[in-house]
């Protein structure tokens, strides 16, 4: 668990996020198709959702995006009906420049 692995987790992130983005619900399976939000796609890239267990390198994956949010809390930052998935891809690409 490392730094690296955090960046990882923000990576898988963003690739999650560029396939499908929603709003009000982390994860959204229709048709064969799954949507996530910005905490959902942070669980999903961190094994949260397969284990239940989140590791060290997935707090620090957080830790970035809500220091990036100053204070925002990261369901009330992506469900702000004026957001839009570039905005949360902003957040992802600042996050991993602080880690």
């Amino acid at each position: 668990m490392s730094r690296s692995d955090a960046v990882t987790i923000l990576n898988k992130a963003e690739k999650l996020i560029k396939r499908g983005w929603l709003r009000g619900a982390p994860k959204s399976e229709l048709d064969g198709n799954v949507s996530y939000c910005l905490g959902g796609a942070l669980l999903e890239s961190c094994g949260f959702y397969a284990t239940g267990v989140m590791e060290h390198d997935g707090h620090l994956a957080f830790d970035a995006v809500d220091a990036v949010l100053e204070g925002d809390s990261i369901p009330h930052f992506n469900d702000k009906i004026a957001r839009n998935v570039k905005d949360v891809l902003k957040v992802l690409d600042k996050a991993r420049s602080t880690i």
